[in-house]
């Protein structure tokens, strides 16, 4: 979430409303997590990988005001 709050509201949370997302695989101590965000008119689409290779967190949708 600190990601996307970075990237989308430059780390001010007073905006934010909603987040959802579908955990697809698990993820263990020390993996490696990169997210990958895609703007829209209300937020933003993302999806989280672990080690580069694993889809962790599909399906993500974050909801500004």
């Amino acid at each position: 979430m600190r990601a996307l709050l970075a990237a989308l509201s430059d780390g001010d949370a007073s905006d934010f409303r909603r987040i959802d997302a579908r955990f697809s695989k698990p993820v263990h101590p020390g993996d490696r997590l990169e997210t990958h965000i895609w703007r829209t008119d209300d937020g933003a689409l993302f999806q989280t990988f672990a080690n580069g290779e694993r889809m962790v967190l599909d399906r993500g949708l974050f909801h500004l005001a």
